[in-house]
């Protein structure tokens, strides 16, 4: 079915759909693969879209698909779906770049939900770079999740044992508009190098490990939850790699960025195939589940309502939400609480 056609359909779900197609640059992505999974999914959200003409279809704008912005997203649809007959709403779980754009697709309108990290909200709510001078006051907290942590993947052949190390070498720091190659840029610099002193790869972060292995990177930037499988992967692949460290310097630097950005260390009992001695420190991020202000006040609270409510089987979904607890998910100091979790945790005495 073409964008045209799709224009032409009153079903708001499907209308949904075509919003989000004609905001998608299909030319610029040239991935064959990636390009197909578009079109299959998009028929697909058209044909389910079709059969229930009164329900709510509910966007979530989440990570690559081996992320766990992804399988958070999905872990929550998961449950949630399963009262589609009660609610009347279903919840979609949409591929993305990361926070950058999930920030932006919410704040467009073309996702009603997103994941994104503390620090990327921070900026986006009082317009810091990339919302330069465009503070978004509209954004809104619904969970708080797991923290994310920088991780620095090297391959031991590389001879890296530092940032500083990373002169003349290759290094992946992700697609470009996500919020990773932002940092990486940043953290490159903080090192004492400029961007002319490095190999600059802008591959998708789900790529990173197979990059490695292939020998067409030295090594790689990622924020993400531990336990992870991509750099697990990583540990088992032919290529040996090793966790780099950041000096206290820099992880100074870094937390006075951003009230939520704050020292942390990466366990090694998750990677006993790395040959790291001890746990490597490094700086933690929380991940945010957020929305827009205008979003439905009883949407989010039943959202919230259902995970919450089936909180062991969220969190036996993910190794990295195993630890979270009620009191964790609705701390959230960098963007404010919408009231329709504010509403939830209060009900059940999680919010004074």
């Amino acid at each position: 079915m073409t964008r045209a056609a799709l224009s032409k359909l009153s079903n708001p779900n499907i209308r949904k759909i075509h919003e989000y197609l004609s905001s998608t640059k299909l030319p610029q992505m040239i991935n064959i693969t990636k390009c197909i999974l578009a079109i299959v999914a998009s028929a697909a959200l058209a044909t389910a879209a079709s059969t229930a003409a009164d329900d709510e279809m509910i966007t979530i704008g989440a990570g690559n698909t081996v992320g766990i912005y992804y399988a958070s997203s999905s872990a929550i649809a998961k449950i949630f779906n399963t009262k589609r007959d009660d609610t009347h709403k279903w919840v979609v779980t949409v591929a993305s770049e990361g926070s950058k754009e999930n920030i932006n697709n919410v704040l467009e309108g073309v996702h009603d939900f997103g994941f994104a990290q503390a620090n990327s909200l921070y900026k986006a709510s009082r317009g810091i770079t990339p919302w330069e001078g465009n503070p978004h006051k509209n954004l809104r907290a619904v969970l708080r999740l797991y923290t994310e942590q920088l991780t620095i993947v090297a391959a031991q052949d590389a001879n890296i044992y530092t940032l500083s190390d990373l002169k003349g070498k290759r290094i992946n720091i992700g697609a470009p508009g996500s919020s990773s190659q932002e940092g990486g840029r940043r953290l490159i610099e903080s090192a004492g190098l400029s961007l002319e002193d490095v190999t600059i790869v802008e591959e998708p972060q789900s790529r990173s490990s197979d990059l490695l292995a292939e020998r067409k990177i030295d090594a790689y930037f990622f924020m993400v939850g531990h336990p992870s499988m991509a750099v697990r992967d990583a540990g088992f692949a032919e290529r040996s790699v090793r966790l780099i460290p950041l000096e206290q310097s820099m992880i100074e630097e870094a937390a006075a960025e951003s009230p939520d950005i704050r020292a942390s260390s990466i366990s090694m009992e998750y990677y006993p195939e790395i040959d790291n001695a001890e746990a490597v420190p490094t700086i933690g991020v929380p991940s945010i589940f957020f929305t827009h202000e205008d979003m439905s006040e009883e949407t989010v609270y039943q959202i919230v309502k259902e995970v919450m409510s089936n909180l062991d089987l969220f969190r036996r979904q993910q190794p990295v939400l195993a630890g979270l607890t009620a009191k964790h998910m609705s701390d959230v100091s960098v963007v404010p609480l919408h009231p329709g979790a504010i509403r939830y945790f209060k009900e059940t005495g999680g919010l004074k």
